[in-house]
């Protein structure tokens, strides 16, 4: 398990900062089939994450932010 995930596991309010600044829960991504459709969509558009999915033998966690406070809505 990567520091992130774990960090997530443990706490899982995070500050976010894609392009914006925001508060977020951060997901492990579960079920398996939800996990691998959402890596599925994120490697069509980064090929480089199917080509690494396949010399790796580990399960590559997906991690999904949900906002949380005010920037929510």
């Amino acid at each position: 398990m990567t520091a992130m995930i774990e960090r997530a596991a443990r706490s899982p309010m995070i500050t976010g900062n894609v392009w914006i600044r925001f508060a977020a829960r951060a997901n492990v991504a579960k079920p398996e089939s939800e996990r691998r459709r959402l890596y599925d969509q994120h490697s069509a558009k980064n090929p480089g994450f199917k080509d690494y999915e396949k010399r790796t033998s580990r399960r590559i966690p997906v991690i999904t932010l949900e906002r949380v406070g005010p920037s929510a809505s």
